[in-house]
């Protein structure tokens, strides 16, 4: 999937054209989303963008990298190749016409052009502001509940310590790129997630240079006892 990228609108409005500079992919498990079966109508695996239009139409726009999906491929098979063709890309152009005005977001998607419709299991990454950036370390995060007993799982917390570089004072979302607020876990239950103790998807305003961050999770419906694990996407977008 799509990690991270600058946006560069400097030709957006005399030639309606940006370029996606700074591209960063990297293999991830999305959890169960990437294993569902890519319906039949579906039949693109694209990286593009999605834009708002004069009129307050969305619309998706590839940079012209895509694969065709294959019967019985899963949403990840699919993606793999694509991830396969565009890995060392550093750097992609948009080319929208004259009639886009706002670019929303970046990402890779499955895309019906018989029902022009689309299906983004990784997400979509919003496109930041003009010479505005931020970083998060540590990657990965780890969430660590350790040994507890049955009777406490449900309701552990586990907490990690987090930073964040931001080029200057901005308002961020966090979110998980699933468009869940909670991590599955296999074998049952899931992992609720929370950003210095505010859920996801609730704005935060940063300070320019670095911020300290507590990333932690509380653990829900699981079922019995044994080894539990999840791993998802979070991103940090615009506000």
């Amino acid at each position: 999937m799509l990690t991270g990228y600058t946006f560069d609108a400097s030709e957006w409005h005399d030639h309606w054209r940006a370029g996606l500079e700074d591209l960063e992919f990297a293999v991830v498990d999305i959890g169960p989303a990437g294993d569902e079966l890519a319906p039949n109508n579906f039949t693109y695996v694209e990286f593009g963008g999605y834009f708002k239009t004069f009129d307050q139409d969305r619309v998706w726009i590839s940079t012209g990298r895509s694969v065709l999906v294959e019967e019985g491929e899963t949403y990840s098979q699919a993606g793999m190749r694509l991830y396969d063709e565009i890995k060392n890309l550093s750097y992609a152009r948009i080319e929208a016409g004259s009639t886009w005005t706002t670019a929303i977001c970046v990402g890779i998607y499955v895309k019906s052009y018989f029902l022009g419709s689309i299906i983004a299991p990784t997400g979509c990454i919003g496109a930041p502001p003009p010479l505005e950036s931020c970083a998060l370390q540590p990657l990965p995060i780890m969430l660590d509940h350790g040994e507890i007993m049955r009777h406490e799982v449900n309701g552990s917390r586990a907490t990690a310590a987090a930073t964040i570089n931001c080029s200057s004072i901005t308002s961020v979302v966090f979110r998980l790129a699933s468009g869940m607020d909670t991590v599955a876990l296999s074998p049952s239950g899931q992992a609720r997630l929370l950003i210095d103790g505010v859920p996801l998807g609730v704005s935060m305003t940063l300070g320019a240079g670095v911020t300290l961050l507590t990333v932690s999770d509380i653990l829900e419906g699981v079922t019995g006892g044994g080894m539990y694990e999840g791993s998802a996407v979070l991103i940090v977008e615009p506000a």
